[in-house]
């Protein structure tokens, strides 16, 4: 297992279609790894087509990360994840700053 700033931390690739369609997979993948996590890092490189239910994901890991004290990182979003989080005014919860 890799470090983060000397955490425990976990690396986790996003699906490319990070929809409705792979929620449930992704949700568990992301429980699998979250108990043991310090730090976890959603490497969201491979992602080409989200919907508003793969946004949600991502803000509720966030914030379940948040709060257990676990270091939350999006990795290299792709510009319609950030795209589509701004424009749904999630651009803030999933820590890319202000709206646009």
């Amino acid at each position: 297992m890799a470090t983060l700033e000397g955490l425990a931390a976990v690396r986790l690739r996003l699906p490319a279609e990070l929809t409705i369609s792979c929620a449930n997979d992704t949700l568990a993948r992301l429980q699998d790894v979250s108990d043991e996590a310090r730090a976890l890092v959603l490497d969201a490189a491979d992602v080409v087509r989200v919907d508003t239910a793969g946004l949600q994901l991502l803000v509720a890991s966030r914030r379940a990360s948040l709060e257990a004290r676990c270091e939350w990182t999006l990795a290299n979003p792709a510009g319609i994840l950030v795209d589509n989080a701004r424009r749904l005014g999630l651009g803030n919860a999933l820590g890319f700053g202000r709206e646009e």
